[in-house]
């Protein structure tokens, strides 16, 4: 059963506030699974921290314990984390965009990509 989620919630999007937090930005709404906003928080906060697993633990952890996740939720978070969506975006951009040269931010972008891979395996290998 779909909830409104934010549609890219990230830490760009997360205002810490005297009394509390706000969220901003909400032009990707959708309705989708409360997952999916977990996920993109977390892979792009672990992509910026080298994907380290115990961060990554621990945010799992924190959030489940302001609202219980179910077995089916986990399973779905562990797919989300699991699929190579950087390389797929990168690649899928590249192949639709009918260049026939690939820009130097392309290829920085590509080895950023490379870089993490290593720290992901080792992330899915401890997550997963």
């Amino acid at each position: 059963e779909g909830t409104v989620c934010h549609g890219a919630y990230n830490q760009h999007n997360v205002l810490m506030l005297r009394k509390g937090e706000a969220v901003t930005n909400f032009g990707n709404w959708c309705f989708d699974i409360q997952m999916a906003d977990l996920y993109h928080f977390m892979r792009k906060i672990l992509e910026k921290h080298n994907w380290d697993p115990e961060l990554g633990r621990r945010m799992a952890e924190q959030y489940n314990r302001k609202r219980s996740l179910s077995v089916e939720e986990w399973k779905h978070l562990k797919l989300c984390l699991s699929y190579p969506w950087r390389y797929w975006k990168l690649v899928n951009y590249y192949a639709s965009s009918q260049k026939v040269w690939i820009s130097r931010k392309n290829i920085e972008k590509i080895e950023q990509a490379t870089a993490l891979w290593q720290p992901w395996q080792r992330f899915l290998q401890s997550f997963c």
